[in-house]
């Protein structure tokens, strides 16, 4: 594929992703087949005791706080009513390609499942729409993102009043598998380990830990 992955996305760029992250759920909504998100909330729930052992008292607790959150979100009345079907759950700066303003591609779908579409939007907002420093997001590229994910697909009540959780689930999920990938390595070829501060920080900002 042409083009290049982005590292400081324009208000553009995120538009354009979120109306081609819109398209595929629109085009996967009718897929017959399910396949559970390998890295959702039973994979959380089996790791995180595990992971506990390895970090800090104040992770400890931050993961067993966090966890029993989103346990209680996917329990709710409202979760069950957010659409549903495939996902990418990784579309990350790095899993796309732009040819200066043109999208060319999208790839990596590795850890694709069947989840909320909103887990989607979410996972997106914490990588194209944060500032990588603070951790905290960048109201234009959010605004644009949502914005051209709508042009295509209308959130729902539902979705609106989770999205606050899911972008909590969606950083809680990457600092967790990272925190794994640390502490319990493995031997793969392309695995390159992540810093896990980084999404344990948008965790925090989101939860109101940080300003």
């Amino acid at each position: 594929l042409p083009g290049e992955s982005v590292t400081a996305p324009t208000v553009s760029q995120c538009r354009t992703v979120g109306e081609s992250l819109a398209r595929m759920h629109v085009a996967g909504s009718d897929y017959p087949r399910h396949q559970v998100n390998p890295r959702g909330l039973e994979w959380w729930d089996e790791v995180a005791p595990v992971v506990g052992r390895c970090v800090s008292e104040e992770q400890r607790s931050l993961l067993i706080s966090e966890l029993a959150f989103q346990k209680e979100i996917a329990a709710s009345p409202s979760y069950e009513q957010l659409p549903k079907g495939p996902v990418h759950a990784d579309l990350f700066r790095d899993n796309a390609l732009f040819d200066g303003e043109h999208l060319t591609g999208i790839f990596d779908f590795y850890f694709a499942g069947c989840d909320a579409f909103l887990f989607d939007i979410a996972v997106c907002l914490n990588d194209w729409c944060v500032e990588d420093c603070t951790g905290g997001q960048r109201d234009d590229r959010a605004a644009a993102f949502l914005g051209g994910y709508e042009s295509v697909r209308a959130l729902t009540p539902a979705e609106r009043t989770l999205l606050p959780a899911m972008q909590r689930a969606g950083a809680f999920r990457f600092w967790l598998s990272r925190l794994w990938d640390l502490h319990q390595p493995r031997e793969a070829a392309l695995l390159k380990a992540h810093d896990p501060s980084h999404f344990e920080r948008i965790l925090r900002v989101l939860r109101g830990e940080v300003a």
